[in-house]
């Protein structure tokens, strides 16, 4: 197994891996083969890196110290990416403090709309910040005779609970929040390769399957 795990991690082929406990174990296995890879290597770096990608990572990849693969794992040339539906979810499955030292050592975070609740979309409001806007007083006859000026924010809660589809919000570490546009897959310029992947994806054929092809 562990020559394998080495294989795959020397390779440019993907690995699409399914249940919590033997994922969990084989991704452990791949970042120990891949810093042991990165150590012999020229500049103690991957080239080109390696990425891990662990969608819905609370349900399928609950690592125990995932703080320490996303902190540390820059600097051997492993890009780790850590998928969570909420934040709620995280505290729920390694504990409030654990829950936000993953979260703080990601060195950016992405939110999409309705993903967080009121008190985290709060905070999420609170770091864009606010601007001074000012005000006018004015008298019956309609003249000025006042001017003074108040800090309003930027964003609203509602504005960072209800990002729109298509748009979501990165933070990026030790910067401002920034509000960006997603592209779909379709639109972008390996649509095609895409498309043919997932074809083959389906093909039994591709696999030696005798059954007809069906996404598990």
């Amino acid at each position: 197994m562990r020559s394998d795990i080495r294989a795959c991690s020397n390779s440019h082929r993907t690995m699409l891996a399914g249940g919590t406990k033997i994922v969990s174990l084989i991704v452990a296995d791949i970042l120990d083969a891949a810093r042991d890879l990165a150590s012999a290597s020229e500049g103690a770096q991957l080239d080109p890196p390696l990425p891990i990608i662990a969608d819905e990572s609370v349900n399928t990849c609950r690592l125990p110290d995932w703080e320490t693969v996303l902190s540390d794992s820059r600097r051997w040339g492993i890009s780790a990416h850590m998928v969570v539906q909420t934040r709620s979810l995280l505290r729920g499955a390694y504990g409030r403090d654990q829950g936000e030292a993953i979260r703080s050592a990601a060195g950016m975070r992405m939110t999409v709309g309705g993903g967080e609740g009121a008190s985290d979309s709060k905070e999420l409001a609170e770091a864009f910040g606010d601007v001074e806007v000012a005000t006018y007083s004015r008298d019956a006859s309609g003249s000025v005779n006042s001017l003074s000026s108040r800090r309003q924010a930027t964003r609203t809660v509602a504005d960072t609970r209800n990002i729109p589809p298509g748009r979501a919000i990165v933070l990026p570490s030790q910067m401002p929040p920034v509000e960006i546009e997603l592209t779909p897959w379709w639109r972008r310029t390996d649509a095609e390769q895409i498309q043919r992947a997932a074809r083959d994806f389906d093909d039994p054929r591709a696999h030696d399957l005798p059954l007809a092809g069906r996404r598990p």
